[in-house]
């Protein structure tokens, strides 16, 4: 748990950072006009913008996209039955760029590690991208981790206060407060 812990708090540590160098990322990508550049866009925009975990975005089919209605029905960790999630029109408008199926897991970690390489960012995981999204929502919020927690789809409510802790810093505040008062 502790080293869960350290390496959940190592990548939070980078958020703003990360978040920031996505948000390029996605732009450059975004500007080329070729069937892999559609693709990767909407797999980081499923993945950061919408904090969706690997498996939940190998597993849409067309039939789970609802690009009008701008949803996803999506199976969620744990879940038996899928649930229509809202997505931003930014999602909804890269996943119609790009429509061609589902890609593997093996295929969305080897094309958002060979992303995050080109980019110059060092290794880059599905999984860091999607703490990089919850994260963004948890500062765009304000730290409303109940919003957060139904965004993000996480069963726990302590999983998500890893994040905020993490976050805001809160160990290393409360270390100098106590500190100082010796």
């Amino acid at each position: 748990m502790a080293r869960k812990r350290a390496r959940v708090a190592g990548e939070a540590a980078v958020v703003t950072k990360a978040a920031q160098e996505a948000r390029e990322a996605l732009a450059r990508m975004e500007e080329r006009h070729n069937r892999r550049a559609r693709r990767n866009a909407a797999i980081l925009r499923l993945m950061a913008g919408e904090a969706l975990r690997r498996f939940e975005v190998t597993g849409l089919d067309l039939a789970h996209v609802d690009l009008a209605g701008e949803r996803l029905n999506v199976l969620r960790k744990g879940q038996q039955e899928r649930k229509w999630l809202p997505i931003a029109r930014e999602t909804a408008a890269a996943l119609a760029a790009w429509i061609e199926g589902r890609l593997s897991g093996v295929a969305v970690w080897q094309i958002v590690h060979a992303l995050g390489a080109a980019a110059g960012l060092g290794t880059v995981r599905p999984h860091g991208l999607r703490h990089t999204g919850i994260t963004h929502a948890l500062d765009l919020s304000g730290g409303d981790i109940v919003a957060v927690q139904e965004f993000s789809g996480h069963s726990d409510m302590k999983t998500l206060k890893i994040y905020d802790d993490n976050r805001l810093n809160r160990r290393s505040g409360i270390t100098r407060l106590v500190g100082a008062s010796f």
